[in-house]
């Protein structure tokens, strides 16, 4: 894919999100955040098994141009939903403990915390709106803006659109 600059989000309070893509990164910047960069050949709209391995191993993210943080998904299973998401480790000065991303509609993800994996609570900080119509034809198609806590830094805000852009099939098969 030649390489594109997409604007989305731009009326939200956070917002634009903008995303620098190509089909082996992704960049991501929101206003006051450092680039985040994913970098992992052909994984959006597939789920290779270069890409699942990677992220079974762990996927390394450029923070501002530093390994910062990395994502992990090490189980996976298509029956059990809780499965379907991708945990987020790293700088403990930017990644909260027990921090994950979860397939949530059809092609979005949400950004969240979870107690059985070293949350103090369970929080959505990122809740994806319901895709138009909830139907698979029209993919990623929204109404409205995702509703996102402000406790929320920059680069994770950039760091969950990087990944719900590049990384969607990795959680949703």
């Amino acid at each position: 894919m030649k390489p594109r600059v997409l604007r989305l989000y731009r009326r939200a309070d956070w917002g634009p999100l903008e995303l620098h893509v190509s089909d082996e990164r992704t960049v991501a910047r929101v206003p006051g955040s450092a680039d985040v960069v994913i970098d992992v050949p052909t994984a959006h709209g597939t789920a290779r098994k270069e890409t699942l391995d990677q992220l079974r191993e762990g996927l390394p993210v450029l923070v501002g141009g530093d390994e910062r943080i990395t994502l992990r998904q090490p189980e996976r299973s298509a029956r059990r939903r809780s499965c379907r998401r991708i945990l987020v480790e790293g700088d403990p000065k930017l990644v909260a403990p027990g921090l994950f991303l979860r397939a949530r509609w059809w092609g979005s993800m949400g950004l969240e915390t979870d107690p059985s994996i070293g949350a103090e609570q369970a929080q959505r900080l990122v809740r994806p709106r319901p895709d138009l119509l909830n139907a698979p034809f029209l993919w990623g198609a929204s109404l409205a803006v995702p509703a996102v806590d402000p406790a929320v830094s920059p680069e994770l805000l950039a760091l969950w659109g990087a990944a719900e852009w590049h990384l969607i099939a990795a959680v949703h098969l």
